[in-house]
């Protein structure tokens, strides 16, 4: 009976051929039980890869409305942070208006002016606020401030004003400002009037955030506090009585104020909320997904180490047979 051999060129490559096979199954396997997921889905599924498809495209929607909601979280507190900070500044000059709105002493009256003064300013630095680079209150133009320098904001208002005669007058002429469209609109305000779009955060589900500062709350606060600093200004030559007059005017639009701003902070309160429901939800539905994923495409641990072990012996027979064959010699022969 004849024997059959291969010669040794033939048999180097089939060893060669051998090594690599194993090499990438045990690179194969290992990939598998690092990861927990079979390395080549077609073959596992048997070319089904439509439910699979279908996970997968549900988790990466998921992505997209996670990375959506968390920077629309981060913007809305932000936006909450500063109304929080615009709320702080008014209360502290409603404290100090009220006595100047029935106080004979100028000292009062003047310190309650110097106050309103500088919470305006600090209100509209406040309101000039970037999160993540974006303008906050400037609508849709997120990158441009919403509102001029405080430190001119005064003065750009007094030199718009008509004649003043009376603290009637005062008050009209800075309310009429505020509310007219060539006035505040035009000369302080410098974004957009149109609102931030708003933002998906989950299927079917949008949060609306934008806070504009031209919106009447917020414009009712920076009134209350410019009439307020402007209230003794010497140019008017009021007296006492006069100025008294203003500070009672100035303390109920700030009063007023305050009720809206509280409904500003209300309404983007929700929005927080909103959003932190939908994230909880998100992490809920990956949870099914992944899970569901894993179900398909899903490595057994055990039987992938039994396997990669298996493998693993059967290359290092290999490597041991490879070095033994290297070292035959025909003077063994003999």
């Amino acid at each position: 009976m004849g024997q059959y051999s291969i010669g040794d060129l033939a048999q180097s490559s089939l060893l060669r051929l051998q090594s690599t096979r194993m090499k990438a199954d045990l690179l194969q396997l290992s990939q598998e039980l690092s990861t927990g997921m079979v390395a080549d889905v077609g073959v596992h599924l048997a070319g089904d890869l439509g439910y699979y498809a279908d996970v997968e495209k549900n988790l990466r929607l998921l992505d997209g409305y996670d990375l959506a909601a968390k920077e629309a979280s981060q913007f809305a507190d932000s936006t909450q942070s500063v109304l929080d900070r615009v709320a702080s500044l008014l209360g502290s000059s409603v404290q100090s208006t009220l006595p100047a709105a029935t106080t004979a002493y100028q000292d009062v009256r003047d310190h309650a002016s110097m106050d309103a003064r500088n919470d305006l300013e600090a209100v509209i630095a406040s309101l000039n606020g970037t999160s993540a680079g974006r303008s906050l209150f400037a609508g849709a133009a997120t990158d441009t401030l919403p509102l001029i320098s405080s430190t001119v904001f005064i003065d750009t208002m007094l030199a718009a004003l008509p004649p003043i005669t009376d603290p009637a007058s005062l008050v009209t002429a800075v309310e009429d400002w505020f509310s007219d469209p060539a006035g505040f609109d035009a000369m302080a305000y410098q974004g957009s009037t149109n609102d931030i779009s708003p933002v998906p955060i989950g299927e079917d589900l949008l949060v609306n955030m934008s806070v504009r500062a031209d919106s009447d709350p917020l414009k009712e606060v920076m009134k209350g506090l410019a009439l307020a600093a402007v209230a003794t200004d010497p140019a008017w030559g009021f007296d006492h009585l006069e100025q008294v007059e203003v500070f009672d005017a100035a303390s109920g639009i700030m009063l007023t104020a305050q009720s809206r701003l509280t409904a500003l902070q209300s309404d983007i309160g929700a929005a927080q909320e909103r959003i932190e429901t939908t994230l909880t939800r998100n992490a809920a539905a990956r949870i099914g997904f992944e899970q569901a994923r894993l179900s398909l495409v899903g490595a057994d641990p055990f039987e992938t180490a039994t396997r990669l072990d298996d493998v693993q012996l059967r290359l290092e027979s290999l490597y041991a047979v490879t070095a033994r064959m290297s070292r035959l010699s025909l003077v063994n022969y003999f």
